[in-house]
Parts: structure tokens; C-alpha cells; sequence
């Protein structure tokens, strides 16, 4: 709800530019932040290595 919060926002006219640009900028951050373990997921990667060689 946040980063959709924060694209509104960017959308409002009365807000400085730089008001703006940030909000619009942590929107895409957050959009990032969302985007990348689920991408990494999908293709199938580990989160994490095992962690002693046995369990390799």
C-alpha cells in the first residue's frame, strides 16, 4: 500500500517537482525491491547455498 501510496502522490499537482521525483522514485524502488526475489523464484534459482559440504 505504500509504494501505491507514493505513485499517487507523485501524481499530484501541487506537490514541488523534486516532491515528486523522489516519491515517484521510491515508488519504483519499492516496485524493485517486490520485483526482485520473486524474479530470481520464477527462474529457479536457490535463495541460499547449502551450507556444509555434505548437504552440497
Amino acid at each position: 500500500m505504500a509504494i501505491a501510496g507514493a505513485a499517487v502522490a507523485a501524481t499530484i499537482e501541487s506537490i514541488p517537482d523534486w516532491g515528486r521525483w523522489t516519491l515517484a522514485g521510491v515508488a519504483v524502488l519499492g516496485i524493485a525491491v517486490l520485483i526482485g526475489p520473486a524474479a530470481h523464484r520464477l527462474a529457479g534459482e536457490r535463495t541460499r547455498s547449502p551450507r556444509t559440504s555434505a548437504a552440497r
